[in-house]
């Protein structure tokens, strides 16, 4: 993982690689992983924050991007027990 991208192998010599949006990833903010959801989405999880599901596109040439966030798993929580 670099500043703003990290490759994800597809065969054991084979790579391509991913850009994330800066947003994702401030001084603040401790990165813990990445999970794929579906071919559209993305997982981040922080330490230090909650985890927040992105937007997982094709940039073409062997580049993905994770862009836009789409949903964050703590509101998501906070409106289940509200519904409760």
């Amino acid at each position: 993982m670099s500043d703003y991208w990290l490759v994800e192998f597809e065969t054991n010599d084979k790579f391509f690689r991913v850009y994330i949006d800066p947003s994702f990833i401030k001084e603040n903010m401790v990165l813990v992983g990445i999970t794929e959801f579906n071919d559209d989405d993305a997982w981040l999880s922080y330490l230090d924050r909650a985890t927040i599901m992105a937007k997982r596109i094709s940039a073409g040439s062997g580049q993905e991007q994770i862009v836009r966030p789409q949903f964050y798993a703590a509101r998501h929580c906070e409106n289940i027990y509200r519904q409760q």
